[in-house]
């Protein structure tokens, strides 16, 4: 029975509170941080009665290995193609002329002048001077530069081509003057020549294939782990007809003598300071004669790779646990990104463990692996390189 006086509460009000203050609560623990989420509805708390949980862990190993690197050869080969060294001398007309005609009296005095350039003096040699003579009187006088090459009477039409000196050669211009000498006491006659078919020849040496360059490339990682080297060639030649053969390596004379032609023939050493990670480059040169090389070889000798071997020691107790499987045993290896392929192998005691993963993180079970007291952990790459951050081997039980 209801008093007069008394209300009755609004039921419809105090169920919305509750819901409107329960929606709040929810919206707060959603927006929570997953760590903070996670403390506080206590997902970080351990149930101490589930028997497969162990909370006693002790770190047997931990080390930073750094980058390992990975060769599948200590020894690598380059082969070079086989080519030829050659000079070759041609006789060639450097300046050919018509014509020249002089003459002398007592009072006039005629003389020509002829002039021609020598595009390569250096390998310019044996140097003549030759002509036909159509019609000769008194001394002929020839001069080069100003230098008298040729002063005397013709006694042919076909004279000895005259030798001309190559010092006496400029490297721009050069001058041939033509004159004849005067009649003397019969000084009303007059002295004259015509010289036809004027030619000055020389030997060109073509020196175009006396060198040969060989270009190859060294990575850094081969540089970094060279030792030595060690160049072969063979080389076929006529050994009275050639010059010395000379190798450079970069720029440095690594040999200089005229070989053993036909027999295979082992270059000097090669140190490792001599070549130089990127491009490098073996220059062949020789200034006489011809050579053809071929099984041109250049061996690499690298220092083999020395990886790691880390060692952690396990008590008898501790042993028997894992073994019984009271205990865990894991090896975690740490990367530095989750984008790279990771190949490699981890080498426990006598057990190989393979390693493929992209991950950043690679843990293991190794209690089948391990043994009592002294273990050894060595890990190899089996890719270019295997970079890791962290490698721990833990106990737990």
């Amino acid at each position: 029975m209801r008093k007069r006086g008394q209300v009755t509460p609004p039921v419809t009000f105090t169920s919305t509170l509750i819901a409107i203050i329960g929606a709040a609560i929810i919206v707060y623990i959603l927006m929570l941080p997953p760590t903070d989420r996670a403390a506080f509805l206590g997902q970080n708390e351990t149930n101490l009665n589930d028997p497969n949980y162990k909370d006693n862990i002790t770190i047997l190993l931990e080390e930073e290995p750094g980058t390992l690197e990975f060769i599948e050869n200590d020894e690598i080969e380059i082969d070079f193609p086989s080519f030829n060294l050659y000079t070759r001398t041609d006789a060639i007309v450097i300046a050919p002329f018509d014509s020249v005609y002089i003459k002398r009296t007592l009072f006039n005095k005629e003389t020509v002048n002829l002039t021609f350039k020598v595009d390569d003096l250096k390998f310019t040699d044996n140097i003549l001077l030759s002509f036909f003579a159509r019609k000769f009187d008194g001394r002929l006088t020839i001069k080069l530069n100003e230098d008298i090459v040729f002063n005397r009477e013709l006694q042919t039409s076909s004279p000895t081509p005259i030798q001309i000196p190559k010092e006496l050669l400029k490297k721009d211009l050069n001058v041939l003057i033509f004159e004849i000498s005067g009649p003397g006491l019969e000084f009303w006659k007059s002295n004259e020549a015509l010289l036809e078919d004027i030619k000055i020849t020389a030997d060109l040496t073509d020196i175009s294939g006396q060198e040969n360059k060989q270009i190859f490339i060294l990575t850094e990682k081969e540089k970094r782990l060279l030792e030595t080297a060690e160049l072969t060639i063979v080389p076929d030649c006529v050994q009275t007809d050639v010059a010395p053969l000379e190798i450079y390596l970069n720029k440095k004379l690594i040999f200089s003598s005229v070989p053993d032609c036909g027999i295979k023939m082992p270059i000097p050493q090669i140190t490792a300071d001599k070549l130089k990670d990127g491009e490098n480059f073996i220059r062949f040169r020789s200034d006489k004669g011809n050579y053809l090389i071929y099984g041109v070889k250049l061996t690499l000798d690298l220092e083999e790779p020395i990886y790691p071997t880390y060692y952690f020691k396990l008590e008898p107790n501790q042993f028997k646990n894992a073994e019984k499987g009271n205990a865990d045993m894991n090896i975690t290896l740490v990367f530095p990104n989750k984008i790279d392929y990771k190949k490699g192998i981890i080498l426990i005691n006598e057990d190989i463990i393979e390693i493929e993963t992209k991950d950043n993180e690679y843990v293991r079970d190794i209690s089948s692996s391990i043994r009592e007291g002294n273990n050894a952990v060595e890990i190899r790459p089996k890719s270019d390189s295997l970079d890791i951050l962290e490698l721990e081997v833990l106990y737990a039980e």
